[in-house]
């Protein structure tokens, strides 16, 4: 009488354990319950070797089955990649076929209302359910609850919190009035005892009970902002799973280290462990479809994140099929509300590829975000803003600052739909990517007077990435006199414009941030002036070079002294940096002596070492020989303690920036230069791997082109997208020089049509920061190469950028 339906919501039950044997019977109802397991090898096993014939479940054919096979077929068909959309026409069919029997179609109904939401097509998908609901179509109780519980389940997906709660309403009254008896269950699948039955329909009542309880006090959370906003992050709907997943994880952790360490200590040769990824998968599918037919909200998000995050991390030998698993994963990371996971995964892919998903899921949000807007929906643009056209960058931008959010979103707030914070980020992200300039600076101008606090820390980013040479002369003349009439509450908003507009050349602005710094800049304001001395106005800082200095050696003292006692701290500006920068640019105020003991203290810590040797490396020439004799003399000196994993580069003996400074100074011997190198580029971090190609043409100074370029080209193939970009940009070095010259233009083509935008960028900061080759025949190639990535890329400032190189290099003649 209900089988259909338990074999639907509760499939183990209903599913035989085993079909080894040639004579097994196996029932329609029995084989839809295999396949929402995902059992599909145990029937093509048992279809291959029974002697009863079993129709196939993948035959696209339109060859008529009866309905009872035509549900099993239909199922396995809308449940697998490439196939999904003929599964959903035959279970839509099925849905609408009046011979068909009634719980047959009310099954087909509730998964084909799973089906439509898998494909984000949730006014389908409720459809579904409410055509037969609709309907005069007699079906069992409990069948009508289930339906009732999908359609709640699919308004719930589609913010429709109200009609949610109605429908789950529904589907608890039925339940109250239904009956708990064996004679009800008639399962018309297998012998099955009369207890256990009774025990089965037990189970799917209170599957289906909890289900619509939980989905209504969620929909009533989520359509109540003051209620739903002070949840904390913490508390989101898949904390439970999540924590016992974690429980799980440790015990297995704990598990495996004590059988490796016992194998390592008693035994010679290991124990091999195989895990098979298609089973892995398998099992979390079937778990999430489970969640999904049952209706469960908080199952389908905790679920739906599970198998997200193994589909986005998975690779199949085909590259469609990987494109599929990873458009497929993402979709689920963002439907479950993992916001972090779903960020961390499509940052990954914007990195390294493939950006047709990134394009795919930008492109979605952007036409969804109006009334679906969430944190996930921001972080697709974001990441994707890289690849939109100036034209679609202004048309985001425009529509995201004029959207209102839903009632159940909040400007600030814990809950995980407070979105005000991700919508900036995605701001920001297009603050590079549009041409009206003045439209975002002047809407930007309008909302900083009544910002809060927190919103200004959101607005700063957009400020510093927007281009304020596209800015006209009027609005830039607005800012000046509106930051000139500001509060002190709006001190940072003007120190980051008026840096902005001052290195565009505004005389107006700079007299303005003269005033804002008063007579003792900090050390944030330094580094700005900094900057500012290549723009034009050196003045500025040849005002203030003696207090910075004095504040310097103030900042030095106060670090050594805590270092000495063994107090560090994370953070802020580095002193040594500043002074000796300044010491660079105004000899007459040099404090070379106190750069040179701050480098030369053994308690000093690498991270505010590193950067003063890695910049004097940059700008050797301009040491003092006193001072360089100091260094290079005792490279031992230069150490720092280790201070552990917390600390950056705390826990590393190899320096880059060291070793980049003994290079430059021939105070290392080539063994061992060439030994730490080497060392650098088989760390397992990240980020020694990383100085090991900022440190290349450095040390190719005493290796020879050849061994360092040897050395870098192996770094393009590293796991790390990261480290290949940056061995990228370091091409361009090794580009110039004579020996390596051809190799690497080939190397730099093979980037630049790399997937994802991490490489082909790395390629061009190489280009800006070191050049263009100087070989006649090398040059010829690299225009070529530029000029088919303007035409070709995917990616807008890798067309733009490359196209300015391109036609620079024409006009230099060196083509």
């Amino acid at each position: 009488m209900c089988g259909w339906t338990l074999a639907v919501l509760s499939p183990g039950d209903i599913a035989p354990v085993s079909v080894t044997q040639r004579d097994t019977q196996l029932r329609p109802v029995e084989a839809l319950a295999l396949v929402i397991l995902g059992r599909f090898r145990d029937y093509q096993r048992l279809q291959e070797s029974s002697e009863n014939a079993y129709p196939p479940l993948f035959e696209p054919e339109d060859d008529p089955v009866p309905y009872e096979w035509e549900i099993v077929r239909s199922t396995a068909l809308a449940m697998t990649h490439p196939t999904e959309a003929v599964g959903i026409d035959r279970l839509k069919r099925l849905l609408y076929s009046a011979e068909a029997p009634a719980e047959i179609r009310a099954v087909g109904a509730i998964i084909l209302s799973a089906s439509y939401a898998d494909a984000e097509r949730y006014e389908e998908a409720i459809g579904a359910c409410r055509f037969l609901l609709d309907s005069e179509v007699e079906v069992p109780a409990i069948t009508t609850a289930a339906l009732y519980v999908q359609q709640g389940l699919r308004e719930a997906e589609k913010a429709d919190f109200n009609a949610a709660q109605l429908s789950c309403s529904a589907a608890s009254s039925l339940l109250e009035d239904l009956p708990d008896f064996a004679e009800y269950c008639d399962l018309a699948a297998r012998a099955m005892p009369a207890t256990l039955a009774t025990e089965v329909l037990r189970r799917v009542k209170l599957l289906l009970a909890t289900a619509a309880s939980r989905n209504a006090q969620l929909a009533e959370a989520m359509s109540d902002s003051d209620k739903f906003v002070r949840v904390d992050p913490a508390e989101s709907p898949n904390r439970e799973l999540r924590n016992r997943l974690l429980s799980r994880v440790t015990a297995n952790y704990v598990r495996d280290l004590f059988e490796r360490d016992v194998r390592d200590r008693a035994y010679v040769s290991r124990t091999q462990r195989i895990n098979d990824e298609n089973v892995i998968s398998r099992n979390l599918h079937a778990v999430w479809l489970s969640s999904q037919l049952s209706g469960d909200w908080l199952d389908v998000l905790s679920s739906s994140e599970l198998i997200g995050r193994e589909w986005v991390m998975r690779k199949e030998n085909d590259p469609e099929a990987t494109q599929w698993l990873k458009r497929q994963g993402l979709r689920l990371l963002r439907t479950s509300g993992s916001v972090k996971a779903y960020t961390q995964a499509i940052r990954l892919m914007r990195e390294e590829g493939p950006l047709s998903v990134v394009r795919a899921e930008t492109d979605r949000s952007l036409e969804r975000f109006s009334f679906a807007s969430s944190k996930c929906e921001f972080e697709a643009i974001r990441a994707g803003a890289p690849l939109l056209s100036q034209e679609e960058a202004n048309a985001a931008c425009q529509a995201i600052l004029s959207h209102e959010f839903p009632p159940y979103q909040s400007a600030v707030g814990g809950g995980w739909f407070s979105t005000r914070e991700p919508m900036w980020s995605a701001i920001a992200a297009l603050a590079k990517e549009v041409s009206d300039c003045d439209f975002l600076s002047r809407e930007i101008r309008e909302r900083v007077i009544d910002a809060q606090s927190v919103t200004i820390q959101n607005i700063l980013p957009v400020l510093s990435r927007l281009d304020w040479s596209r800015v006209s002369a009027m609005e830039r003349s607005q800012w000046v006199t509106f930051l000139s009439r500001a509060s002190d509450g709006l001190q940072e908003v003007s120190e980051v414009v008026l840096y902005e507009l001052t290195k565009q050349g505004d005389r107006e602005a700079a007299k303005l941030l003269d005033v804002t710094l008063g007579s003792e800049p900090s050390l944030v304001q330094a580094a700005t002036l900094l900057d500012l001395r290549k723009n034009n106005f050196p003045l500025l800082l040849e005002k203030h070079a003696a207090n910075i200095i004095d504040m310097c050696l103030r900042a030095i003292s106060s670090t050594t002294e805590a270092a000495s006692r063994g107090a560090y701290s994370i953070g802020g500006i580095n002193e040594g940096l500043i002074a000796a920068a300044l010491s660079t640019e105004f000899p007459q105020l040099a404090v070379w002596s106190r750069v040179s003991e701050f480098l030369r203290h053994p308690k000093v810590a690498s991270y505010k070492k590193d950067p003063v040797l890695g910049f004097l490396a940059h700008r050797y020439e301009a040491i003092p020989d006193q001072v360089r004799l100091e260094l290079s003399q005792a490279p031992d000196a230069l150490k720092s303690p280790a201070l552990g994993a917390f600390f950056p580069g705390g826990s590393s003996e190899v320096s880059g920036a060291r070793l980049r400074f003994l290079s430059k100074s021939n105070a290392i011997s080539s063994s061992e230069l060439l030994s730490q190198f080497t060392n650098m580029v088989a760390d397992e971090d990240v980020a020694q791997r990383i100085e090991a190609t900022r440190s290349a043409p450095v040390v190719s100074e005493n290796l020879g082109a050849g061994i360092a370029f040897g050395v870098l080209s192996g770094l393009l193939q590293d796991r790390s997208v990261l480290v290949q970009s940056r061995a990228a940009e370091a091409l361009s070095y090794f580009a110039r020089q004579p020996e390596t010259s051809s190799h690497a233009v080939d190397l730099m083509g093979m980037c630049l049509g790399k997937d994802g935008v991490a490489i082909p960028f790395g390629i061009l900061r190489g280009i800006k920061r070191y050049g263009f080759p100087e070989n006649v025949d090398a040059s010829v190639r690299l225009q070529c190469l530029l000029s088919e990535a303007a035409r070709e890329s995917v990616i807008t400032r890798v067309r733009a950028i490359a196209s300015g190189l391109s036609d620079e290099l024409m006009r230099r003649g060196n083509v």
